[in-house]
């Protein structure tokens, strides 16, 4: 006599962990290895087993080849990429590009590579994409043309100015000059060069130019503002009138500097780049000038956040800010919430979707924002690992988030 089932599985409804298995609903899963719970409750084999470029050690599961990205790289035979350290694609995705042993390398669409530069280190790798640019965590930036510049611009030293005939008139003049790199990205000014000029005299400095044009910017005499006099290539500079000078330099420029060399994470919110530096103790969060991604005023342009970031990622509700212990909003007014007591893991824990949704991997299970709302705690429980990549995925009329993890640490409240 055959058995009949005692219970009908209408759906599946994805893996639970906070119960003893046999107190488990119809439905719920134990164990789900490579599949996919669709929408309609069904099982489905998970995409991706396929090998599409070799990690750094050579293993397909090798966490580092899968982390710093914003989407997949495709399919096709492996090519001979066997030291891939990071990797990132646009959100457009038509453009992905890997770090293979110390080569900054785009990806085309068929696997091939292009080198764009030479000589990176294989440390984690943060990214951010800003309009047509992308930010590395390196301080390089990668502009439409996959032209690869330094993102820090330093400040030149202050010039030392001598002393000629001319057409001045006598009084105190002030002088800063500034680098510009080879795409006319300008930076920070020197500090400023103050000195007292007689009648009928003009200046001259040679400034150190280390790979860079240099402005300079000339006060009349006794005024406090100074104008653009001229931009130069090499050799010294010589002033002799200010009457026609009627550009004057940007206040953001005076006063500001590059992000410091320790910074890592990287966002845009409100029209600055965010960057983040940790000292043991407490994390720095320095701003951006707005619309100036290389210029930081660091003594007053930043907040103190207790512990360590791990997160960075800008919206139109705020800067959300995850530290090792908890997350933070800050807002375009100023102010700084906390949204939740538990942290985040070290990575890319933050994924938006094209809905304007954003899912976030905690050490307390997934969450979303905004409002901000953890939906697993009540079901599933799972090691957050310390370091993540989170990302949404659209695919097969349905809306997937996926988060990898190295599998470290411990699940929060597991059975």
């Amino acid at each position: 006599m055959p058995n009949d089932p005692t219970v009908n599985i209408d759906k599946f409804t994805g893996i639970r962990n906070k119960q003893q298995a046999r107190r488990l609903a119809p439905g719920s899963l134990v164990i789900a290895e490579n599949v996919d719970v669709d929408n309609e409750g069904g099982l489905v084999k998970r995409q991706g087993s396929t090998l599409s470029l070799m990690a750094s050690s050579g293993n397909p599961e090798d966490f580092n080849t899968f982390l710093g990205g914003g989407g997949g790289i495709g399919a096709g035979p492996p090519p001979p990429e066997t030291g891939i350290s990071a990797a990132f694609s646009t959100r457009d995705q038509r453009r992905t590009f890997i770090i293979d042993s110390g080569r900054l390398k785009l990806v085309n669409e068929d696997l091939t590579t292009v080198v764009l530069g030479e000589e990176f280190s294989s440390e984690y790798v943060y990214w951010l994409e800003a309009a047509d640019f992308v930010l590395m965590s390196t301080g390089h930036i990668i502009d439409i043309n996959n032209q690869v510049n330094l993102w820090r611009i330093p400040n030149p030293e202050t010039p030392v100015v001598s002393h000629a005939t001319g057409d001045l008139m006598a009084g105190q003049y002030q002088l800063v000059i500034t680098y510009v790199d080879s795409t006319g990205r300008e930076g920070g000014a020197s500090d400023i060069a103050y000195f007292d000029v007689l009648e009928n005299a003009s200046f001259s400095f040679t400034p150190e130019y280390n790979g860079y044009s240099i402005r300079a910017y000339v006060s009349d005499a006794n005024g406090s503002v100074m104008y653009f006099q001229g931009e130069y290539a090499s050799g010294g500079v010589t002033v002799t009138s200010t009457s026609l000078l009627s550009s004057p330099i940007d206040d953001n420029q005076l006063n500001s500097y590059p992000a410091p060399e320790e910074c890592k994470q990287l966002a845009f919110f409100e029209s600055s780049v965010y960057t983040a530096a940790y000292d043991g103790i407490q994390t720095a969060v320095f701003s951006s000038q707005p619309f100036w991604w290389n210029l930081f005023d660091l003594r007053s342009d930043h907040l103190i956040i207790p512990g360590r970031v791990t997160v960075l990622h800008g919206s139109k509700s705020g800067l959300v800010i995850g530290t090792d212990d908890e997350i933070y909003v800050y807002t375009a007014e100023g102010v700084l919430t906390r949204i939740a007591e538990y942290g985040v893991p070290a990575g890319r824990a933050l994924a938006e979707a094209d809905d304007g949704m954003f899912y976030i991997h905690t050490n307390q299970g997934l969450c979303k924002l905004f409002p901000f709302e953890n939906l697993t705690e009540d079901k599933l429980s799972l090691a957050p690992g310390d370091l993540c990549y989170t990302e949404v995925i659209e695919d097969g009329g349905y809306t997937r988030v996926v988060t990898m993890t190295d599998g470290n640490g411990a699940a929060d409240n597991e059975l």
